[in-house]
């Protein structure tokens, strides 16, 4: 689902967004997307109760970084 999400934002931030800096947010958008998608690979393939909290947060983190990174880059 958050790959699903990232996936869309890496087409629409070159369009929605101002500045030179929506090229960078697009490509952190398909940077976490490839991150979020190779997660939940590992986490089909390699499934342990014992590491959901650490997947959720590893998860959780990407989400925050790319919105602190957003807030940084467009304040308005």
């Amino acid at each position: 689902m958050i790959t699903a999400l990232y996936g869309l934002l890496i087409a629409i931030h070159p369009f929605a967004l101002p500045g030179p800096d929506r090229w960078t947010m697009s490509v952190v958008a398909a940077a976490s997307a490839i991150l979020s998608a190779a997660t939940a690979l590992l986490w089909q393939r390699h499934r342990r109760p014992e590491h959901a909290h650490a997947v959720n947060a590893w998860l959780a983190s990407i989400v925050l970084t790319n919105t602190v990174l957003h807030f940084i880059l467009f304040p308005q």
